[in-house]
């Protein structure tokens, strides 16, 4: 389920994004725990899938007695959210691009900032982690407490935020690309 080139593309472009003389990041070891992480919970799916069949139909089985059509509409809604479940993992690079940029930046002590993007129905972490960037004048690379789509965050690896150098430093880091 976990698409290794998709992590591997994911680094290039965050790397990229900083200018082209910044060091450069140690990609595979980037990946590596990127795609483990992702792994560990693809691997769970199955187990989890079983699990939540077995108590959905449990549930039915001890309702009062449905129509065919209600019980047709129940599985297909059980079927949905799981199929929803699986895609999760199937394919989770933005983080890996976001730690990508984040590291490449840090490796030149360019701060970050954590951006939340326009009109997104954030959860309550990402607002607080943007607000503990601006008031830190933006973070060291090492202070980053996650990546957006990490999974740490309330809103999961659906994650819309993003990272993004903080002006002054990428400027004097990068002032030709400023």
């Amino acid at each position: 389920m976990v698409i290794d080139d998709s992590y591997e593309a994911a680094a290039d472009y965050g790397q990229d994004a900083v200018p082209s003389d910044a060091r450069p990041i140690d990609k595979p070891k980037l990946v590596a725990a990127h795609t483990a992480f992702r792994r560990q919970y693809a691997n769970a799916v199955p187990d989890r899938i079983d699990a939540a069949l077995q108590d959905f139909v449990s549930q039915i089985r001890s309702s009062p007695p449905i129509d065919q059509a209600s019980l047709y509409s129940q599985i297909d809604d059980k079927l949905d959210a799981l199929g929803s479940d699986v895609t999760r993992y199937a394919d989770g690079p933005w983080a890996t691009g976001q730690a990508a940029y984040g590291n490449a930046l840090g490796e030149w002590d360019v701060r970050m900032l954590w951006i939340l993007e326009d009109g997104a129905d954030h959860c309550d972490d990402c607002p607080d982690l943007a607000a503990q960037a601006d008031d830190a004048g933006g973070w060291a690379a090492e202070d980053v407490p996650t990546w957006p789509g990490m999974g740490d965050t309330a809103c999961l690896d659906r994650c819309k935020c993003s990272i993004e150098a903080e002006p002054a430093s990428f400027e004097e880091a990068f002032p030709e690309a400023a």
